[in-house]
């Protein structure tokens, strides 16, 4: 079996272990997701700069973008490498992204950000998220989404490394990610007029009541209907 098979169907297999709930129980990181375009790895930027949230770093096998420096976007490593981190059980969740790409959060990353006297941010996808949640109760990842869909196609749009068919795949994406926490509460919904809004009220923490997030839902039925019309 070739290594990227192997890899793949690892990391599909992962399972949260008992230490890595633990782990994410002890420490409780801020788990934060969202859709595409919603502004995630802006509104995570403003948060590290401005409280005392410090973000862990994921290790990933895709290539680096133009700009992307190793061990501040993500550590990049190789397929063999990540094999190998999985096979040791170093990780706490890993993903398989966009067919073949493998993304994971280490104990090492988490556990150096606790040591620094920083509250742990991680970004990561929604089925990690979820099986996080699952292994540790009392766990509400944060979801983030755009407050409309013209907005929405706005920041998508302006993404100049984007092209067509990666513009439709994304949205293509962004309908299963919809449709998925629309039936999984435990997520609480933070809709990003900006970053300076959205960050705050992250600070501060998200509203969790049954009124706001009803409404906040509304919004993602809303933002899942026009995905889903797009024929994409």
């Amino acid at each position: 079996m070739d290594t990227n098979r192997e890899l793949v169907l690892k990391a599909r297999d992962y399972v949260v272990s008992a230490e890595a709930a633990r782990l994410v129980e002890s420490l409780q990181p801020l788990i934060l997701c969202g859709v595409t375009a919603a502004g995630k790895n802006s509104s995570s930027g403003h948060l590290e700069g401005r409280s005392n949230f410090e973000r862990v770093v994921s290790h990933t096998t895709r290539q680096p973008r133009q700009g992307e420096a190793n061990g501040r976007a993500y550590w990049f490593v190789t397929e063999a490498d990540m094999l190998k981190m999985i096979n040791g059980h170093d990780f706490i969740e890993v993903e398989v992204l966009n067919g073949d790409r493998v993304y994971g959060s280490s104990r090492k990353a988490l556990e150096a950000v606790a040591s620094r006297g920083r509250q742990p941010l991680m970004t990561i996808d929604i089925q990690g998220a979820a099986k996080l949640a699952k292994a540790a109760p009392g766990l509400q990842p944060l979801f983030m989404v755009p407050p409309s869909t013209d907005v929405w196609m706005q920041r998508l749009g302006g993404r100049a490394y984007m092209s067509d068919g990666e513009h439709d795949r994304r949205l293509h994406g962004a309908r299963g990610e919809l449709e998925f926490i629309l039936s999984h509460p435990e997520f609480l919904i933070v809709v990003n007029h900006d970053v300076e809004q959205s960050s705050s009220e992250i600070i501060r923490g998200v509203p969790p009541d049954s009124g706001t997030q009803g409404e906040r839902r509304i919004l993602v039925k809303e933002l899942y209907e026009f995905a889903r019309s797009s024929n994409i």
